[in-house]
């Protein structure tokens, strides 16, 4: 997770990253899938982006079976 971000790249990546752009609730507002290493990516109006392995073997959802967003300051 990178906090107050908008945008990411992947150059010195060895792999692939599913990217998802997240509001300032935690809700995802942009999904990209298999961002090979590269490449810049960017979303207006994004407040985070979470970075996670592209997903292997067809993962579907919106959020690719993350757990709903939390507060900052909750605990899990």
């Amino acid at each position: 997770m990178i906090p107050r971000c908008s945008s990411v790249h992947t150059f010195g990546m060895r792999f692939a990253l599913d990217l998802y752009f997240l509001d300032r609730e935690g809700g995802v507002i942009s999904v990209r899938r298999s961002v090979p290493p590269r490449r810049l990516a960017w979303q207006r109006g994004a407040a985070a982006v979470l970075e996670i392995p592209a997903a292997q073997g067809g993962e579907t959802g919106a959020a690719g079976g993350l757990a709903p967003p939390c507060s900052p300051n909750e605990k899990r």
